[in-house]
Protein backbone atom coordinates (compact mmCIF):
# COMPACT_ATOMS: atom_id res chain seq x y z
CA UNK A 1 0.00 0.00 0.00
CA UNK A 2 2.70 1.96 0.65
CA UNK A 3 3.26 2.36 -3.15
CA UNK A 4 0.30 3.36 -4.18
CA UNK A 5 0.17 5.92 -1.51
CA UNK A 6 3.88 7.25 -2.96
CA UNK A 7 2.43 6.84 -6.36
CA UNK A 8 -1.02 9.28 -5.36
CA UNK A 9 1.27 11.97 -4.52
CA UNK A 10 2.15 12.80 -8.44
CA UNK A 11 2.07 16.62 -9.58
CA UNK A 12 -0.27 15.52 -11.99
CA UNK A 13 -3.30 12.97 -11.48
CA UNK A 14 -1.65 9.92 -13.53
CA UNK A 15 -3.82 9.08 -16.25
CA UNK A 16 -2.39 5.10 -16.97
CA UNK A 17 -1.14 2.21 -14.61
CA UNK A 18 0.80 -0.83 -14.58
CA UNK A 19 0.10 -3.11 -11.33
CA UNK A 20 1.86 -6.19 -10.98
CA UNK A 21 1.05 -8.22 -7.57
CA UNK A 22 2.78 -11.34 -6.22
CA UNK A 23 0.08 -10.90 -3.51
CA UNK A 24 -1.94 -14.01 -2.86
CA UNK A 25 -4.63 -11.17 -1.51
CA UNK A 26 -4.36 -8.57 -3.69
CA UNK A 27 -7.44 -9.36 -5.95
CA UNK A 28 -9.67 -8.92 -2.41
CA UNK A 29 -8.04 -5.05 -2.48
CA UNK A 30 -6.67 -3.86 -5.46
CA UNK A 31 -9.56 -2.54 -7.26
CA UNK A 32 -10.79 -0.62 -4.03
CA UNK A 33 -7.77 0.61 -3.56
CA UNK A 34 -6.53 1.84 -6.59
CA UNK A 35 -10.14 3.48 -7.22
CA UNK A 36 -9.94 5.84 -4.08
CA UNK A 37 -5.93 6.44 -5.17
CA UNK A 38 -6.19 7.01 -8.80
CA UNK A 39 -10.26 8.29 -9.98
CA UNK A 40 -8.15 9.85 -12.89
CA UNK A 41 -6.73 6.87 -14.51
CA UNK A 42 -7.76 6.26 -18.16
CA UNK A 43 -6.03 2.80 -18.67
CA UNK A 44 -5.43 0.55 -16.35
CA UNK A 45 -3.95 -3.24 -16.56
CA UNK A 46 -3.56 -5.31 -13.49
CA UNK A 47 -1.53 -8.63 -13.17
CA UNK A 48 -1.72 -10.64 -10.27
CA UNK A 49 0.39 -14.06 -10.71
CA UNK A 50 -0.41 -15.63 -6.96
CA UNK A 51 -3.69 -15.56 -6.71
CA UNK A 52 -7.00 -17.52 -7.98
CA UNK A 53 -10.11 -15.64 -8.88
CA UNK A 54 -13.56 -16.25 -9.59
CA UNK A 55 -16.66 -15.33 -11.63
CA UNK A 56 -18.58 -13.97 -8.56
CA UNK A 57 -15.74 -12.81 -7.66
CA UNK A 58 -15.08 -10.30 -10.80
CA UNK A 59 -18.77 -9.51 -10.98
CA UNK A 60 -18.37 -8.38 -7.33
CA UNK A 61 -15.48 -5.67 -7.87
CA UNK A 62 -17.50 -3.92 -10.65
CA UNK A 63 -18.39 -1.13 -7.52
CA UNK A 64 -15.24 -0.27 -7.25
CA UNK A 65 -15.00 0.71 -10.98
CA UNK A 66 -17.75 3.33 -9.88
CA UNK A 67 -14.73 5.74 -8.30
CA UNK A 68 -13.16 6.10 -11.84
CA UNK A 69 -14.20 8.99 -13.42
CA UNK A 70 -12.38 8.46 -17.03
CA UNK A 71 -11.35 4.72 -17.43
CA UNK A 72 -11.63 3.54 -20.75
CA UNK A 73 -9.56 0.80 -20.71
CA UNK A 74 -9.03 -2.12 -18.39
CA UNK A 75 -6.85 -5.29 -18.14
CA UNK A 76 -7.22 -7.60 -15.04
CA UNK A 77 -5.46 -11.06 -15.30
CA UNK A 78 -5.24 -13.79 -13.02
CA UNK A 79 -5.58 -17.34 -12.64
CA UNK A 80 -9.12 -18.66 -13.23
CA UNK A 81 -10.30 -20.41 -9.93
CA UNK A 82 -11.46 -24.41 -10.19
CA UNK A 83 -13.73 -26.18 -8.59
CA UNK A 84 -13.78 -26.73 -5.04
CA UNK A 85 -12.94 -30.30 -5.19
CA UNK A 86 -9.77 -29.73 -7.85
CA UNK A 87 -12.46 -29.98 -10.78
CA UNK A 88 -11.71 -28.04 -14.23
CA UNK A 89 -10.93 -24.09 -14.67
CA UNK A 90 -13.98 -22.54 -13.80
CA UNK A 91 -15.75 -20.91 -17.32
CA UNK A 92 -16.56 -17.28 -16.42
CA UNK A 93 -19.36 -15.62 -18.45
CA UNK A 94 -17.11 -12.69 -19.21
CA UNK A 95 -19.90 -10.55 -21.52
CA UNK A 96 -21.72 -10.37 -18.49
CA UNK A 97 -18.81 -9.19 -16.40
CA UNK A 98 -18.50 -6.49 -18.97
CA UNK A 99 -21.61 -5.14 -19.00
CA UNK A 100 -21.79 -5.61 -14.80
CA UNK A 101 -18.16 -3.84 -14.90
CA UNK A 102 -19.33 -1.18 -17.16
CA UNK A 103 -22.76 -0.32 -15.67
CA UNK A 104 -20.89 0.46 -12.64
CA UNK A 105 -17.88 2.58 -15.28
CA UNK A 106 -20.12 3.76 -17.84
CA UNK A 107 -16.62 5.30 -19.74
CA UNK A 108 -14.96 1.87 -20.18
CA UNK A 109 -14.69 1.38 -23.72
CA UNK A 110 -12.44 -2.10 -23.73
CA UNK A 111 -12.09 -4.54 -21.56
CA UNK A 112 -9.85 -7.76 -20.78
CA UNK A 113 -10.17 -10.18 -18.92
CA UNK A 114 -8.71 -13.35 -17.45
CA UNK A 115 -9.50 -16.07 -20.53
CA UNK A 116 -7.89 -13.28 -22.56
CA UNK A 117 -10.75 -11.95 -24.63
CA UNK A 118 -10.61 -8.65 -25.70
CA UNK A 119 -14.33 -6.72 -24.76
CA UNK A 120 -14.96 -3.70 -26.82
CA UNK A 121 -18.78 -1.54 -26.15
CA UNK A 122 -20.31 -2.45 -29.82
CA UNK A 123 -22.17 0.15 -30.78
CA UNK A 124 -25.87 0.72 -31.74
CA UNK A 125 -25.21 1.21 -35.27
CA UNK A 126 -23.41 -2.33 -35.98
CA UNK A 127 -25.50 -4.51 -38.36
CA UNK A 128 -24.86 -7.18 -36.11
CA UNK A 129 -25.10 -5.74 -32.43
CA UNK A 130 -28.46 -3.69 -32.82
CA UNK A 131 -28.73 -3.42 -28.87
CA UNK A 132 -25.24 -2.07 -28.33
CA UNK A 133 -23.81 -5.03 -26.43
CA UNK A 134 -20.81 -5.80 -25.63
CA UNK A 135 -18.70 -7.65 -28.23
CA UNK A 136 -15.57 -9.96 -28.30
CA UNK A 137 -12.48 -9.85 -30.21
CA UNK A 138 -12.25 -13.85 -30.85
CA UNK A 139 -9.38 -14.69 -33.29
CA UNK A 140 -10.26 -18.55 -32.36
CA UNK A 141 -13.76 -18.34 -34.61
CA UNK A 142 -13.89 -17.49 -38.35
Amino acid sequence: METLSALSLTSKPLTRLSVMSFDPNAPHFIFSELSTRFPDLEALHIVVLMAEVTAPMLLDWGEYLAGFRRLKYITFMAALGGEEDGGEREEIDERRIAKVWHSSCPTLKTIILPQGKVWFEGSKTDDENEDGDWKCLNWDED
